[in-house]
């Protein structure tokens, strides 16, 4: 069970899932779909970012659905195996899971035509030489 705070802008390793999470600021980003990435309305995300691990009840509002759904729920519909699960990370503001990484998005955080300020999140794996030196730590 972990939950860790995002430096936001920056770079924040999550090593309980042996990954890293880049936190980019800008006026706007070029629309590159990728799973490992996406884009947010800065201004529509409240307190501090978190990543984490699911709990128990936690529910998600997917993009593109309507209402909400358990993340066990989201999971099983995604068909990941339940041993996958406890390694997919969930980013929240201090209201809600924005993001099932590398999987959706929800819809309140997308920008849109009103958005004054970006936040690209990308996540990469650690690098085995990255693992040894925190390990050395």
């Amino acid at each position: 069970d972990f939950e860790i705070v995002l430096t936001v802008p920056g770079v924040t390793q999550v090593q309980p899932l042996g990954l890293s999470v880049t936190a980019e600021i800008a006026e706007k980003f070029p629309d590159l779909r990728k799973s490992n990435s996406i884009i947010c309305d800065a201004d529509k995300l409240e307190g501090s970012l978190v990543v984490r691990c699911r709990r128990p009840g936690d529910r998600f509002s997917p993009s593109g659905v309507a209402g909400s759904k358990k993340i066990k729920e989201y999971f099983i519909d995604q068909k990941i195996d339940r041993e996958r699960r406890e390694f997919i990370p969930l980013f929240c503001d201090k209201n809600e899971i924005f993001w099932v990484g590398n999987y959706r998005q929800n819809q309140m955080s997308q920008p849109g035509p009103a958005t004054k300020r970006c936040l690209r999140l990308t996540i990469n794996k650690l690098s085995d030489e990255e693992n040894i030196k925190n390990d050395e730590k």
